[in-house]
């Protein structure tokens, strides 16, 4: 069974994917307890792109929201979590890359839905 597995390295990153978003978000969770914005938002983007590219089998570099809805539709994920990956992903990508400032209140926030969308999308992918 161990050796199938390894051979089939989409089904090895589909398995491993919930795994490794959690260790990211454990990062993301230590940036936002230290305030760190910038940093947090990269985290929590990049946690959320690898599961979206480990579930998908698709590299998770340049891996844009509309590819992932695309993908997600495929799979038959409702609309409601396609919408909170979409929105959510946005409001990493606004967070890092426009002026301003999140609070740690948001970055609280963004931490937990993107932890419940991984443990739903898991189950439902």
């Amino acid at each position: 069974r161990r050796q199938a597995l390894a051979r089939d390295s989409s089904r090895l990153r589909s398995r491993m994917a919930r795994g490794a978003a959690g260790r990211r978000l454990r990062e993301a969770s230590k940036l936002c307890r230290e305030g760190q914005a910038d940093q947090f938002y990269a985290e929590l983007s990049a946690a959320l792109r690898g599961f979206f590219g480990d579930k998908l089998n698709r590299p998770a570099a340049g891996l844009l929201i509309e590819q992932i809805a695309g993908a997600l539709r495929e799979r038959s994920v409702g609309e409601a979590e396609i919408a909170a990956a979409q929105a959510l992903l946005e409001r990493c990508d606004n967070a890092r890359f426009a002026p301003g400032s999140s609070g740690l209140s948001a970055m609280s926030d963004s931490l937990n839905e993107a932890e419940r969308l991984i443990n739903e999308l898991a189950r439902t992918i």
